[in-house]
């Protein structure tokens, strides 16, 4: 994950994107984490085998 924030970044700099969407897809990527957490503990919980 922290390579897509870099690659966000050089993208910014590179002015590739403008700065609407880098704050757009930076607040995106700050929400992953927690939903992978979710997804993650929700398949341990109701795995079985």
């Amino acid at each position: 994950m922290y390579e897509t924030f870099d690659w966000t970044e050089k993208a910014k700099v590179r002015k590739l994107i403008s700065e609407d969407q880098y704050q757009y897809v930076l607040g995106e990527l700050k929400k992953l984490p927690k939903a992978i957490n979710s997804l993650v503990k929700y398949t341990n919980n109701h795995l079985t085998i």
